[in-house]
């Protein structure tokens, strides 16, 4: 069945068409194959495309959801869906506009999802031990690590209570940082009067918003450096890594010279809280030169100065 639904057009990508036929554990194990090259570098490259294929629901899914999660009396109380604006492997991002007036932005679990991602997992443990079973495939890479990572990523992407605390402590992050030519952060607040719960959040709406790559050039380069300097500050001086930091999770006000970070469903604290000491910028140009600096010697160049983190 999987290799008949994967086949399709011959083009390549029918590895990546089996994976997705799993939902987002596969999508996931898809991005994660293709950031560790798993299956080699031409696969990686295909695999890369999965982060941009999760097929958003229709507007009547998005009512029933809402329907289902609300309960009849909140339900009541919404007067429109006013546009989807964001869909991944995790969950939904929907503008709702309500009865008083309000809109937010509101995060709906993909339904059913913890289930599903759990059954998946199962199928694909018990199909690592056939594998180790079979002679031919004996050799095979242990791919037990690699499901054990995808649970414990997966947990904590779906886990709204961890992802809403997350956000409050991000917030007050970003917000205390310094402005960089007139730009400055602004925490996008958790809703006080809606319901947060493991299959919805409730954020305030941002209006007036636009994707990064419709601000000017100079803004461009201004929001770059401030996004730049914040995330390198906040890993290496307070030990706080987001894997998923791209520009689709910020929205720029170009009038108010505002940018807004959002998403922090795969923030982590390092453990001996930060990497570098204050003050110490030494150490971490010459990880940037080993990097920037490709000949025989970098391999050893970068390690050296890892090693001096120790």
């Amino acid at each position: 069945y999987l290799l008949a639904a994967g086949a399709g057009e011959s083009d390549g990508n029918e590895f990546l068409r089996i994976l997705e036929l799993h939902g987002a554990p596969g999508i996931k194990f898809a991005q994660m194959a293709s950031v560790l090259s798993i299956f080699g570098e031409e696969q990686a490259q295909r695999l890369a495309a999965a982060k941009n294929r999760s097929s958003p629901p229709t507007r009547l899914e998005v009512y029933e959801q809402l329907r289902e999660v609300y309960g009849p009396e909140r339900f009541g109380r919404v007067r429109r869906l006013r546009s989807l604006a964001g869909s991944g492997g995790i969950k939904h991002v929907v503008l709702v506009e309500f009865n008083d007036g309000r809109t937010e932005a509101v995060y709906l679990r993909r339904p059913h999802l913890a289930a599903t991602t759990e059954t998946t997992l199962e199928i694909a443990e018990e199909f690592t031990r056939v594998l180790r079973g079979t002679p031919e495939y004996a050799h095979s890479y242990d791919y037990d690590h690699y499901i054990r990572s995808l649970r414990e990523q997966l947990r904590g992407e779906m886990n709204f209570e961890r992802e809403l605390e997350l956000s409050r402590d991000m917030g007050r992050r970003y917000a205390a940082r310094p402005e960089v030519e007139g730009w400055r952060f602004q925490a996008v607040e958790p809703s006080r009067v809606s319901i947060q719960n493991q299959d919805v959040l409730h954020f305030a709406a941002v209006e007036g918003a636009v994707p990064f790559e419709s601000l000017s050039e100079a803004d461009r380069r201004i929001a770059s450096r401030l996004i730049a300097e914040t995330e390198f500050d906040f890993l290496f001086n307070d030990g706080v890594f987001d894997a998923d930091r791209h520009l689709g999770n910020y929205l720029f006000d170009p009038v108010q010279h505002v940018v807004y970070p959002i998403d922090f469903s795969q923030v982590h604290r390092l453990e001996g809280n930060r990497i570098l000491r204050r003050g110490d910028p030494n150490r971490l140009a010459r990880i940037l030169r080993a990097i920037g600096e490709p000949s025989d010697g970098s391999a050893r160049a970068l390690a050296e100065a890892f090693i001096e983190l120790s």
